[in-house]
């Protein structure tokens, strides 16, 4: 039991120590990038040695921090990176699943009703009803955007192949001549 307690005393000393050592880091980030003099240590050696001093601990106990504390920052970015791939991905099904509703319904054929209202006259109200042998061919616009929507999906999950590129020794030996080239006339008019 009192090495239990021990432990998780210990652990939490490390996290708290962590959080300081992770507040310091940034301070002399920032100072550094700030042009600020008072840190003088411009190498990762020489900054763990100054949060060491500070925290009155070796520099390799600062080290396994910031190491501990990069994984753990590597871990947070991969997540929030899938997190914002997710949400990206719904956005994207909405937008296709409106613009195939929007398609659809620009299929079908405009119909006009005309009322006789009493004291308004006639009334006219138009609206869309289906009727398959008078089909329209519907907007491309909107089918422009399912298309982009796919598109944009396949590049957020690496769906797309790499691009080729069939480049020949001898057409890019041509092209560094014909560049040449080009530079040394230039070079020639352009003295006096």
């Amino acid at each position: 039991m009192a090495k239990t307690a021990t432990r998780q005393g210990r652990a939490r000393a490390t996290a708290q120590r962590r959080v300081r050592v992770a507040q310091l880091f940034a301070a002399m980030c920032r100072e550094r990038g700030a042009g600020g003099g008072r840190h003088q240590s411009t190498t990762l050696h020489g900054v763990q040695a100054e949060i060491a001093r500070q925290l009155e601990v070796s520099t390799g106990v600062i080290c396994r921090d910031m190491q501990a504390l990069d994984l753990e920052w590597r871990e947070d970015r991969v997540d929030f990176i899938e997190q914002e791939k997710q949400r990206a991905l719904a956005e994207l099904d909405r937008i296709a699943t409106a613009a195939w509703t929007e398609w659809s319904r620009s299929t079908m054929a405009e119909q006009t009703l005309l009322q006789q209202v009493p004291g308004q006259g006639t009334v006219t109200t138009r609206y869309r009803k289906d009727h398959p042998e008078r089909r329209l061919p519907g907007d491309p616009r909107f089918l422009a955007a399912v298309r982009d929507t796919i598109e944009r999906k396949a590049k957020l999950l690496g769906l797309d192949a790499p691009a080729k590129f069939d480049l020949k020794v001898e057409d890019v030996d041509a092209a560094i001549e014909r560049e040449l080239a080009r530079l040394a006339t230039a070079g020639k008019t352009a003295l006096p």
